[in-house]
């Protein structure tokens, strides 16, 4: 024998980020950080009441902790955001703002926008935004909420470590809903090699969460932290 063939099954690779933490404690809180033994990659709203206890008690139960940044919307919204980036802020504004924000959430790797569909469609802004996460040597996760975003492309340009939501799981607060959208999460990982998918602090999505978890275990897949899929 001069040669031994070795084939190694790659698993495809599946980041769930979970966004909105930090308005409230309880058992919703503790179904995503306590129940669900799997690497889930929690995002919190910096400047809400329990972002600093959430934050440690994610750390502590083994979860990544991603800053859930606001960002302007496109049309109308209501502003209750003690961090957020608008459009008409000057470069050391926004400067200022995303690094208390990253300050405010320990244990923070990661970044992703809440809202956003007009900042993230605007080269300035953004540029500002990712020098900073860039500088803290955090990565940038797009949430694509418009389909218009130059936020990943513009990632890529300056370096920074980053990646894009591929689908929302829970547009829909129906169990059966968020399954099938974990199975197009499945398909495309399967498809491209990874892929990320970004829910929502609730009950219903918690509870689908957990009744997929062998689905992805049976389909061959890999569930990691978003830090593991971004370049």
């Amino acid at each position: 024998i001069t040669h031994t063939l070795r084939f190694i099954l790659k698993k495809a690779k599946i980041a769930l980020i979970i966004d909105d933490f930090g308005y409230s404690q309880g058992s919703t809180v503790d179904s995503f950080l306590k129940e669900i033994d799997a690497p889930l990659t929690i995002s919190i709203i910096p400047g809400t009441p329990y972002v600093n206890s959430i934050a440690r008690e994610a750390h502590k139960q083994g979860k990544e902790v991603m800053v859930h940044l606001p960002m302007q919307p496109k049309g109308e919204f209501k502003n209750s955001y003690k961090w957020i980036i608008l459009e008409k802020m000057k470069d050391k504004e926004i400067e200022d703002i995303v690094n208390e924000a990253i300050e405010d959430v320990p244990y923070a790797v990661g970044l992703n926008n809440h809202m956003g569909s007009l900042i993230t469609t605007q080269k300035k802004p953004m540029e500002d935004v990712l020098k900073i996460v860039k500088r803290k040597k955090l990565y940038f996760l797009d949430s694509k909420t418009d389909a218009d975003s130059i936020a990943l492309a513009l990632a890529k340009e300056m370096g920074v470590k980053s990646t894009k939501r591929e689908i929302f799981l829970d547009n829909e607060k129906d169990k059966d809903y968020i399954k099938k959208q974990i199975g197009k999460l499945i398909f495309i990982a399967e498809k491209k090699g990874e892929a990320v998918g970004t829910a929502h602090i609730n009950p219903v999505t918690s509870q689908a969460i957990k009744e997929s978890l062998s689905k992805l275990n049976n389909k061959k897949i890999q569930l990691v932290y978003a830090s593991e899929i971004v370049d």
